[in-house]
């Protein structure tokens, strides 16, 4: 494949960002944590707002600093590290994936 002149990045080269093993601690953490969201979304439903319980959960698991740079005291984790987490998130309590 030839290299792109392209300015924008590609899909593809957002989607290698995230192979480390930090990025991958991040999706076990979301898949550890599961069943305890799945817990709590009637009570998301019930509240009209996420469970404070899920937001512990997210809060506790760093997924609120996936992205940002850690020049700032983010993971840098990468696009792809979001979005395998959300996916987990976002099956198990979908108000919860819409804070993460």
């Amino acid at each position: 494949m030839a290299k792109s002149s392209s300015p924008f990045v590609t899909y593809h080269s957002l989607m290698a960002l995230s192979t480390s093993d930090r990025a991958h601690s991040y999706v076990e953490a979301a898949t550890a944590m599961a069943d305890a969201l799945s817990a709590n979304a009637a009570e998301s439903e019930r509240l009209r707002m996420v469970a404070p319980a899920s937001v512990d959960l997210l809060a506790e698991a760093g997924l609120w600093k996936l992205l940002p740079p850690a020049s700032v005291g983010g993971a840098e984790a990468g696009l792809r590290t979001l979005v395998d987490t959300l996916l987990v998130t976002c099956a198990s309590d979908p108000a919860a994936g819409w804070v993460q």
